[in-house]
């Protein structure tokens, strides 16, 4: 069968749209391994603490996963049609949806925080340290479903870039580098993590929302 390409161009396609989203996942993972280590200077128990909350955390994550690829998959669908306003209306609906999930999730997760950390552990600075980041992730939830609904959006549109400018500034200017701060100057302990991880959701999440309202994500070419 003949085709206009040749596989060279095909993978050579591939590759230029999926070099972005690789490098993404580079940074996330490297920020990962620093906010690990900072973590770890706060003792053994802030990191068994963090380690049980981890648990919970990529529970959620799974299900905002799956509200990403909807998100993902009924924008693609009108983007591809041209049909831009019902691509609008669904990237609305789709953040709707997240959020309103995410808050009920957050409820919960507050309301069993104290029981949730007894399953796992009976040493009170573990169930402490467990309870800081479960209240901590369920503040943070509301602004995390936005960010991976909207991320998603953003790659199936092929704005891959400004995910990534995005990531850079809020992972290691709030995130991390906040983090490092709080923690080495202001000796707040897992606190500062949490205070990082929050202002790194919200500078994602404000950004996401002013290139939502732009519009300019809509009429770009992959």
């Amino acid at each position: 069968m003949q085709t206009a390409y040749s596989r060279y161009d095909i993978d050579k396609e591939i590759l230029g749209l999926a070099w972005p989203t690789i490098s993404e996942q580079i940074l996330i993972m490297m920020v990962g391994i620093v906010s690990t280590v900072l973590v770890s200077r706060l003792g053994k128990e802030a990191m068994a603490g963090v380690g049980m909350v981890n648990i919970l955390i990529n529970f959620f994550q799974t299900i905002f996963a799956g509200l990403a690829t909807i998100a993902n998959t009924t924008v693609g669908q009108n983007l591809g049609k041209s049909n831009y306003d019902m691509a609008e209306v669904y990237v609305y609906e789709n953040n709707r949806l997240a959020i309103i999930v995410a808050i009920a999730a957050a409820v919960l997760e507050i309301a069993f925080a104290v029981p949730l950390s007894k399953l796992y552990s009976s040493d009170y600075q573990v169930i402490r340290a467990s309870v800081i980041v479960t209240i901590g992730f369920a503040l943070i939830e509301p602004l995390l479903a936005i960010e991976r609904v909207s991320a998603s959006v953003m790659r199936c549109a092929g704005d891959i870039r400004y995910v990534i400018v995005t990531s850079i500034i809020a992972l290691w200017t709030f995130r991390v580098a906040a983090s490092f701060v709080l923690v080495k100057f202001f000796h707040i302990g897992l606190y500062g993590v949490m205070v990082g991880i929050f202002l790194d959701f919200c500078v994602r999440g404000f950004m996401y929302v002013i290139r939502m309202k732009d519009g300019k994500w809509k009429y770009l070419r992959v």
